[in-house]
């Protein structure tokens, strides 16, 4: 049966640096680590740096995974969600084929993926349910969590601080908007205000929430507009 160490060795023989997964379920649902979790994996072409890979044991083309191997990858992956603050679906947890031209992680555990994802819903819902606020509970794989730390992930970020240079730049852009609005000189009225919507787009998230971050998208992009119109009107 392939453990971590067996496949470890394979993917050296292959001149890479050692296993390219973060994990490694057995088909008796043993959990082995390969990379650490800081470490850009090899498992997934072109999406490495933005993820963490989680290896199966077996061929899902014509067989089945056992019982032990859902369980352990429910718990695995919930895990992971607590750790990095996300909510499991279909747009956090995938399998190899949604992103590169390849029959893994085979059809048979591909279909259930749903399920899995359902389950992995579940536990999180069952620790924030039935955990104390304020107690903290540390897991199998050295996560803490408690109702207090989930709590603290749904609180929405605050907002974005500014530097004293940042502060101080947006004082002039202001005075050059000032000026020109005074004196009618148009680009200086462009160039403060597309300088100023730059800036003020950073707290739309923080401000707004998901909704802010298309608001911030807009307004990057009408500042890149407005900065263009002002340098256009001062050579005309």
């Amino acid at each position: 049966m392939s453990s971590a160490a067996t496949v470890h060795q394979w993917h050296l023989a292959n001149g890479w640096a050692g296993i390219g997964y973060h994990y490694l379920i057995r088909k008796d649902g043993t959990i082995e680590r390969g990379r650490p979790r800081d470490t850009v994996g090899a498992h997934c072409y072109g999406e490495n740096w933005h993820s963490i890979g989680v290896n199966i044991v077996g061929n899902f083309e014509v067989a089945m995974p056992t019982d032990a191997q859902l369980d352990a990858a429910e718990r695995l992956v919930a895990r992971l969600c607590q750790m990095y603050g996300l909510r499991p679906g279909s747009r956090t947890i995938k399998g190899h084929r949604d992103f590169n031209a390849t029959a893994c992680p085979g059809q048979n555990l591909y279909d259930m993926l749903p399920d899995v994802i359902a389950g992995v819903g579940e536990i999180m819902a069952f620790h924030y349910r039935w955990f104390s606020h304020d107690e903290e509970l540390t897991d199998e794989f050295g996560v803490r969590h408690s109702r207090a730390l989930l709590d603290k992930k749904k609180e929405p970020a605050q907002p974005t601080k500014y530097a004293r240079g940042e502060i101080a730049s947006m004082i002039v852009a202001l005075a050059a908007f000032c000026y020109g609005f005074w004196t009618g000189i148009a680009p200086f009225i462009l160039f403060g205000a597309a300088f100023l919507i730059y800036e003020v787009r950073r707290i739309m998230p923080a401000v707004f929430g998901p909704v802010g971050v298309p608001i911030a998208n807009v307004m990057r992009g009408f500042s890149i507009v407005t900065l263009f119109g002002a340098v256009l009107l001062l050579f005309l």
